[in-house]
């Protein structure tokens, strides 16, 4: 079942699938209070700072006195993150691993606009920008390595959850990159780019790391990697295999069992870097990760009385091969890729159908329990053939096309105890398929020594079909759909570099996202809905700027946007029922800016911070949004401010202190059709890290969250969420990591 649909309907399971109205109830949730971060980070540097002096060290990291340059991949070709003339993160190896990080919502905040929250391993809802909506398919575009992972039916409202597991880099692209990447890339485009072997030199790491949370359970992980060069200059292979186990901090009242989310992760990923000339290099790509969770991260400050279990168990198998040949004034590139991905997940609806059984005039006692299972399949083939320049020089350029084919399948049906229903509240069974196809260009001219100018299109279609059979309060429902929907997407850039460590840049571009299906059958076919709603598409404008300063001690990245997005898909009811169905209406507009700060005062010394925010909102009404609400789930303003000081204590040992503060605005989701508002409170975070390093060898303490904030992302219950989604408590524990 979409649960992505059934977060939006904010207390009924009025469900595009499955079509029903019932009470609504919402709890209360006030503000936490701002966390005394600076005071903490200058308490804590003070006795490194008293000793504070330039001198040699066993790392660059310590003692370099300039900033390390980050070469990426965003425009698909290589160059420096500062030579991009677009909105860009870049979240390196060394940063994951200062950071304790293992997946991207523990990074977000670092990142200017983005947001991402899950109730559970593989469910995942990210915005960038204020690019929001809980209809339709994905905002953000996401790949590994050279695949895309996202797909446009909007059936597939999971995505893998990619661990920070020997991950190179993660590049986080802010704006709509139609041109570039394509469909569902309305808000930006995030890429994780996994390690590569070494032709030349073996490698190995392992690190283990255990934790205490907070009146919860205990926490460890343990993860290994090797890079061994098989065939020296010619064949490579990495390994990596991990296990994580989250202890959990959730009791449940009526069954008397503690920590009841507890989560296990497993991972194993391998990638094999073939390279028999200079010209040609073959790669392959498996990734198999696993994830049972005993219950969903779901309650009431830690608590929740349920009978009901909610297990949230999510596997997925990804392959991707990738062929470059460089014959010299051209570079072939050459993408296959299979994803797999299996979701098996339970909900409680005990409170959210009784009022509706018992105006049914059943017996007080008869059903206690309302079970409801979702099992999701997906399968994701796709293949890119790119074409682009060898060598940047006055002109450069990069074409391709792209071909995707994805199949999800849906299978979800209620489940009642301790008596049976003669008839099904609820259930459905879907088939969804999608055959997308692009063609695109992106071209730039050195107009002179400082001037580029850059244009880009790309032309798409995308063939969808469905198939559904559907049970609504004992009132069965069959569909099908078959539509084409097409769009092109324009790109243009302009780039005006005063020298190389300083530039300015203009970019305009179309963002946009495919249609889907309506339920024509649902009400019994009584009531006309449309059969389809459209693509929906935007326009962002940008203008920003990216220095380097003080001899590559200081960097600045900032730019200024504006939004136009138009033919919003959203929810609506038909007229006289309660049958809800998508149409295309609305639009919001509004202004943003993106903003980091990067600098290096001494040698091993590093401070950061980045800073979002945007103010995106409805300007004309809907069914569900007035005039002037914000964007669903869109976090108004977002801060981050990191210290990364290490310096040499003895003669061959590093001592470590690494302290980073994030911050969350507030935020809301906007049900005009119920007649009522779900704020989301900002909230306030603290993460600090202390050790030692001796070379191949590093010892630290950690605290995540170090005040303990227990803030509500999402206040429940909520459409079928029986209780708040919560952030975790603090968790402090102690790291080993050993490399040779």
């Amino acid at each position: 079942m979409p649960i992505k649909r059934a977060l939006w309907l904010g207390g009924a399971s009025v469900i595009q699938r499955n079509v029903s109205v019932a009470s609504n109830r919402f709890a209360t949730v006030t503000r936490i209070r701002v966390s005394a971060f600076c005071a903490f980070a200058v308490l804590s540097a003070l006795p490194f700072a008293a000793l504070a002096q330039e001198q040699p060290a066993p790392s660059d990291r310590t003692n370099s006195p300039q900033l390390q340059e980050v070469v990426v991949t965003a425009q698909k070709f290589r160059e420096n993150i500062q030579d991009v003339p677009l909105s860009l993160s870049a979240i390196t190896a060394n940063d994951i691993n200062a950071w304790g990080a293992t997946s991207l919502e523990q990074l977000q905040y670092s990142i200017p606009n983005l947001s991402a929250f899950q109730y559970g391993p593989g469910v995942e809802f990210i915005q960038i920008g204020g690019i929001s909506t809980d209809v339709g398919s994905p905002t953000v575009g996401q790949y590994v390595d050279e695949m895309s992972i996202t797909a446009p039916t909007s059936l597939d409202i999971y995505t893998p959850d990619i661990r920070m597991l020997d991950m190179q880099r993660v590049e986080v692209l802010r704006g709509p990159q139609g041109a570039l990447y394509g469909e569902g890339s309305m808000g930006g485009t995030i890429r994780y780019i996994t390690a590569s072997p070494s032709l030349t030199e073996y490698y190995g790491s392992a690190e283990m790391q255990g934790g205490s949370i907070t009146d919860g359970g205990e926490s460890y992980r343990a993860d290994g990697v090797l890079s061994v060069p098989l065939i020296h200059d010619v064949l490579g292979l990495r390994l990596v295999a991990g296990y994580e186990r989250d202890g959990g901090w959730i009791d449940n009242s009526v069954t008397g069992s503690s920590n009841i989310n507890g989560t296990g992760i497993s991972t194993f990923r391998g990638k094999l870097l073939f390279q028999p000339t200079g010209r040609l290099k073959l790669s392959l790509l498996v990734l198999h990760q696993k994830s049972d969770q005993a219950n969903q991260n779901l309650g009431f400050d830690g608590k929740i009385s349920s009978a009901v279990r909610t297990p949230n168990d999510h596997q997925y198998d990804l392959v991707n091969g990738v062929a470059t040949f460089d014959s010299g004034p051209v570079l072939v590139t050459e993408s296959v890729g299979y994803l797999n991905s299996r979701m098996r997940e339970q909900f409680d609806l005990t409170g959210l159908y009784s009022p509706l059984l018992s105006a049914l005039g059943l017996p007080p006692g008869f059903i206690t329990q309302i079970a409801y299972p979702d099992s999701i399949g997906e399968h994701i083939i796709n293949d890119e053939l790119r074409f682009s320049s060898s060598a940047r020089g006055r002109y450069h350029w990069v074409g391709g096309i792209f071909y995707q084919k994805t199949n999800v399948s849906n299978d979800t049906s209620t489940t009642t105890a301790p008596g049976s229903l003669p008839f099904s509240l609820l259930s459905d069974r879907a088939f969804d398929t999608s055959s997308e196809f692009s063609l695109y260009g992106q071209g730039s001219y050195q107009v002179t020594r400082r001037l580029d100018l850059q244009a880009g299109l790309r032309y798409y279609e995308d063939h969808e079909a469905q198939r559904s059979s559907s049970v609504n309060v004992g009132f069965p429902s069959n569909d099908y759909g078959n539509a084409r929907f097409h769009a092109l997407n324009p790109q243009f850039n302009l780039r005006y570099e005063f020298s190389k460590a300083s530039m300015v840049y203009l970019n305009a571009a179309k963002g946009f996202r495919s249609g889907g299906f309506n339920l024509t059958s649902a009400g019994g076919g009584a009531v006309k809905v449309p059969l389809t709603y459209a693509p929906d598409w935007l326009w962002t404008y940008q203008l920003g700027t990216k220095q380097v300063m003080l001899e590559r001690r200081l960097a600045f990245d900032g730019d200024v946007y504006y939004t136009n997005w138009q033919h919003v898909q959203s929810a609506a009811f038909a007229p006289g029922s309660a049958v809800q169905y998508f149409e295309n209406g609305g639009r919001v507009s509004g202004w943003g800016t993106d903003l980091s700060l990067e600098a290096r005062p001494l040698a091993g010394l590093t401070l950061s911070a980045s800073y979002g925010w945007n103010n995106l909102a409805y300007r004309t009404k809907t069914a569900d949004k007035n005039v002037g609400d914000p964007v669903d789930n869109a976090v108004h303003d977002s801060l981050s401010v990191s210290l990364d000081y290490r310096r040499l204590v003895t003669e061959n040992v590093v001592g470590l202190l690494i302290v980073n503060y994030q911050h969350a605005g507030s935020a809301q989701i906007t049900l005009r059709d119920y007649g009522t508002n779900i704020y989301l409170p900002q909230h306030n975070t603290v993460n600090a890290r202390v050790g030692l390093d001796w070379g191949n060898y590093e010892v630290s303490l950690f605290a995540h969250n170090l005040f303990n904030d227990r803030h509500v992302i999402i206040p429940g219950p909520y459409g079928i969420l029986s209780g708040n989604v919560e952030l975790q408590p603090r968790v402090v524990g102690v790291n080993l990591k050993a490399h040779f």
